[in-house]
């Protein structure tokens, strides 16, 4: 179909990035830190480039608006306290052990299921993902 809808598409794989490469019009990533996330896009930008393509980008975040700095951490702290202890472990026990998704191993390295780690730049955070 011409014009087709926007396809949108993350992968942090070899195979992922080849995929965007060659087919999406945006690529999506999870926030990541900034120096991790600038590595990776510029290698989706030459993937692109060496296909005569350029691509579009956009972040899968949670973003919390308040008054202040201070009570937007708290509140990102009341959601990340709904997640049980026992839960983070299985999601992370899943991630590390039993898929095979890169983006996921890369998350799971960041905040090794930890809570106090989502934190991953300047007023970036992980989130509950």
């Amino acid at each position: 179909q011409q014009p087709h809808p926007p396809l949108w598409f993350g992968g942090s794989s070899d195979a992922g990035i080849a995929i965007a490469a060659k087919h999406v019009d945006a690529y999506l990533s999870w926030g990541e830190p900034v120096d991790q996330l600038a590595e990776k896009i510029g290698r989706v930008r030459q993937a692109a480039a060496a296909q005569g393509r350029t691509i579009r980008f956009g972040l899968r975040i949670h973003l919390i608006v308040r008054e202040t700095e201070d009570e937007a951490w708290a509140a990102a702290d009341r959601l990340i306290s709904r997640v049980t202890d026992d839960l983070i472990a299985e999601a992370q026990n899943g991630f590390v052990n039993i898929s095979e998704s890169v983006g996921q191993k890369r998350m799971s390295a960041l905040h090794q299921g930890r809570r106090d780690r989502l934190v991953v730049g300047p007023n970036l955070w992980a989130g509950p993902g």
